[in-house]
């Protein structure tokens, strides 16, 4: 089962440049798209990155300030 943590509530929506991954699970970092059409829920998200339990990235590169939900795995 995935869960899908929104950055916006948090006030870190389009805000991310780099991240450590301290769950005991993998992430995906994602760019969030419902077509505007809520019951899309994530049909549409686009992974832009994924992090390994544990892993630290100094940077997302050309994915900076594009996350906007993580994708925990539990």
């Amino acid at each position: 089962m995935a869960t899908y943590p929104d950055l916006g509530r948090h006030g870190f929506n389009d805000m991310m440049s780099s991240v450590w991954n301290n769950t005991g699970s993998r992430v995906n970092l994602i760019n969030h798209d419902d077509r505007n059409k809520r019951s899309n829920g994530h049909r549409y998200d686009k992974t832009l990155v994924r992090v390994q339990q544990g892993q630290v990235l100094d940077s997302l590169g050309r994915y900076n300030k594009q996350v906007d939900h993580v994708k925990r795995f539990c």
